[in-house]
């Protein structure tokens, strides 16, 4: 299907029903969360499920088993690919009608990782032992380590969003049932329905931010770009404090958070959502935002970084399309870096015992320890302790 076929889409259907905040035939929302480990390569990643940091790594993603993945479909040995996962936005449509549309999610830098309901196309396809050539004719197979994550795709080109369906709503256990919440319109496939559109992708993720939290507990922000809010975030003895501020590109702050839990509803209803969406996103997310010890900085984007990251293309075109994306940068807590530099030191220590216990506490903080380990390593002198942290970083 080429971009002119994929535009000329028609509409049909069931007559109108009362429709909720936009006097509109035809709006979608979208939001996502996309998770940055402050300081790791392979910058980050957008989802909207809400797995829990532990140390710097997160529990495994809770999908239905009605989603479809990649990694079901192809094969697990593609998660060698060294981008971090993008689990990201889900899309709802609001239609007064029964309508058919048509609707493509592009990532330039990635490939997707899960999706519901089942798209049409999917790229980069990758070519398996005993799985054919997928798509088209690619010639000579491609080794799937040769396999690039780039320029994905999902393609629904028939999607029925259906305002009086009735159609089944299947079971679902965490995140899921929250994310139903709203007033929006199903999206209806085969026998089943549900609240919205899902996806999960493989990208890079810039926040636009630099950060850097102090031992005084303080958070250094520079903006590289312009952020409509930043808040700073530290759960400590299972206390919550937090700072905000909306930064300028070029603009820095020092923020200083005092007790309390930040009110993220307010500023995503300012930013375009619907109240019903703003809450769903909330509750999904307040865990691993305000209940998970550790810092971290939470960011709305522009809506111009959302469109690039990750552009979507919907025909006919909605009457308003929002779209919204938080940037959460995991941190290293500002105690728990105090002790890492003694924990490096450790690992130069003649007793064997001390240095499986410094790399010991090192492993525990995942992908968090990768920016101190990282300048240890370039700085190190002696060869041994230069190949003990090349080989934290390896792990």
């Amino acid at each position: 299907m080429n971009r002119r076929e994929f535009m000329a889409v028609g509409a049909g259907g069931l007559a109108g029903l009362a429709f909720r905040q936009d006097d509109a035939d035809f709006v979608v929302h979208e939001w996502g969360v996309a998770t940055i480990v402050h300081g790791a390569s392979g910058i980050g990643a957008a989802r909207s499920e809400g797995a829990t940091f532990a140390g710097g790594v997160e529990k495994p993603e809770e999908l239905p088993k009605f989603v479809h993945t990649f990694r079901g479909m192809f094969d697990q040995t593609i998660e060698n690919w060294r981008n971090m996962p993008v689990r990201k936005p889900i899309v709802y449509f609001y239609a007064k009608k029964k309508m058919t549309v048509n609707v493509l999610v592009s990532i330039p830098r990635g490939r997707p990782h899960a999706w519901w309901p089942q798209a049409a196309e999917i790229a980069p396809r990758p070519v398996l032992p005993g799985r054919g050539r997928g798509f088209g004719d690619l010639g000579e197979l491609p080794k799937i380590e040769e396999m690039k994550p780039e320029n994905g795709l999902l393609r629904w080109p028939a999607l029925v969003i259906d305002p009086l369906s009735v159609a089944k709503r299947p079971d679902a256990d965490g995140w899921w049932p929250l994310g139903r919440k709203t007033a929006s319109s199903p999206v209806v496939q085969g026998e089943n329905s549900d609240k919205f559109l899902f996806y999960d992708a493989l990208t890079f993720v810039d926040p636009g931010l630099d950060i850097e939290w102090t031992r005084d507990g303080k958070a250094k922000l520079s903006a590289r770009a312009d952020i409509p809010l930043a808040i700073a975030v530290r759960v400590k003895d299972g206390a919550c404090t937090f700072a905000q501020k909306k930064l300028a590109k070029g603009e820095s702050a020092d923020l200083a958070p005092a007790a309390g839990t930040p009110d993220l509803v307010a500023p995503l209803v300012g930013a375009g959502l619907y109240k019903d969406e703003a809450v769903a996103l909330a509750e999904i997310w307040k865990e691993e935002f305000f209940q998970a010890p550790g810092a971290r900085v939470l960011a709305i984007v522009s809506r111009a970084a959302y469109d690039a990251l990750l552009p979507i293309e919907i025909a006919p075109k909605p009457d308003k399309l929002e779209r919204v994306l938080i940037a959460h940068v995991e941190c290293l807590d500002p105690d728990v870096a105090a002790r890492v530099g003694g924990w490096i030191a450790k690992l130069g220590a003649e007793s064997l015992d001390e240095r499986d216990a410094a790399a010991a506490e090192l492993r525990k903080l995942g992908a968090l320890a990768e920016m101190p380990i990282r300048a240890a390593a370039e700085k190190a002198t002696d060869a041994d302790l230069k190949g003990r942290l090349l080989d934290l970083l390896k792990r």
